[in-house]
């Protein structure tokens, strides 16, 4: 009998109390590590929260010379108040330009300040580039603030926009020689790195559905204009004067509401790749996104920098794509043909002369991968270097 007992607490409840212990030791592990995670979440959502309020505050004294007295005050500002964009063509410190562009201004003084404008920017597009004005503009706030996060909503509770806008997404950029995803899912980034064209259709995370779905493509066949320039009959002109067109070559147009501008452009470089993962990777509702031009993302992505002067880049086949502001200001979006970095930097570094800025106190964000040596490379010259 003693020996049966013996047994049935050897082979049964040994068994169960050493599996109990082990239980309750991984469980005691955990719940320290759970909370910690937890913790980390939800201090990720109040400041961001903070960081929202404090934005918000700025756009607000920005038109209102003063800071918003209550958050009702600010939710008001956001869904109904509009802001001053300012789009600058030239710059002041360009003595040249100044000059040339004040004797242009005798020559039409008669006209007002608006038509003046108005008169500048057809001689731009005419092929005068010696020129320095502005274009001012209005927009919604709403049009300006947050709209790279789907469903923003001032919400003073602290949690829910955030939630919002943690649902996975992923961002796709494609060019002649290949592609490159980034997905944000689970309050985590992954990045896939660059990949070659025929891993499209054997690559699961393009196959899937996702709550926002961007795909940008390397074109340089694109331009910017204000908006209350832009006439869609004469579209295909207006590119052709900056950008060689083919016969075949299709003109599609994109509204920048940040800047109170229209982009037009052509995707037939990586048309066909930017196509197929169109047709593939789409949104939770079953809809495509649409391909658009690198460039414009980078305008969409400027405002989100925080440093008051913005220096936003890509490097891919051989282009450098290159948006650079200051505060609310567009001061250049261009694109450089660059066989190499080297070559890359140059165009930077023209561009930052011209521009009179000075890359030791600034720090320059590049949306595409860097090689060590090319990121070691700009460290040489500028205050820091940051992959978005």
């Amino acid at each position: 009998m003693g020996s049966i007992i013996k047994k049935v607490f050897t082979y049964l409840l040994l068994p169960a109390a050493i599996v109990g212990l082990t239980y309750l030791l991984v469980q005691s592990i955990m719940e320290p590590v759970k909370f910690n995670k937890h913790k980390d979440y939800r201090t990720e959502i109040a400041v961001q929260r903070l960081k929202d309020i404090r934005d918000l505050q700025v756009a607000f004294k920005n038109v209102n010379a003063r800071y918003a007295s209550t958050i009702d005050s600010l939710i008001q500002f956001y869904n109904e108040g509009k802001m001053d964009l300012t789009l600058q063509v030239g710059s002041k410190d360009d003595s040249l330009a100044m000059a040339h562009t004040d004797q242009i201004k005798k020559k039409f003084r008669g006209l007002k300040p608006a038509q003046l404008n108005e008169k500048l920017y057809e001689l731009y597009l005419a092929g005068e580039q010696n020129l320095v004005f502005e274009v001012k503009s209005q927009i919604p706030v709403k049009d300006t603030l947050f709209n790279d996060r789907p469903n923003f909503i001032v919400d003073v509770t602290g949690s829910n926009h955030l939630m919002q806008n943690m649902k996975d997404r992923i961002s796709i950029q494609v060019g002649l020689s290949g592609y490159s995803f980034k997905i944000q899912a689970d309050n985590a980034m992954r990045s896939s790195g660059w990949m070659s064209v025929e891993r499209v259709f054997t690559t699961s995370e393009l196959q899937k559905r996702y709550s926002d779905v961007e795909i940008s493509v390397f074109t340089p066949k694109c331009t910017l204009l204000p908006a209350q320039f832009h006439n869609p009959s004469v579209a295909r002109a207006t590119l052709a004067d900056v950008a060689y067109l083919s016969e075949s070559d299709l003109v599609d147009s994109v509204d920048v509401p940040e800047f109170g501008a229209v982009m037009i452009y052509s995707n037939s470089i990586g048309e066909t790749l930017s196509k197929v993962v169109s047709e593939t990777t789409l949104r939770t509702d079953g809809s495509k996104a649409r391909p658009l031009p690198e460039l414009y993302f980078m305008l969409r992505q400027i405002h989100s920098l925080d440093e008051y002067n913005k220096i936003l880049a890509s490097y891919m086949d051989g282009y450098l794509y290159l948006v650079i502001a200051q505060g609310k200001s567009l001061l250049l979006c261009n694109s450089y043909q660059a066989p190499d970095f080297t070559s890359a930097e140059y165009f930077i570094f023209l561009a930052l002369k011209k521009l009179q800025l000075n890359p030791e106190v600034t720090t320059i964000c590049f949306r595409t991968p860097l090689t060590e040596e090319q990121e070691m490379s700009l460290y040489r010259y500028f205050k820091s270097v940051e992959s978005l």
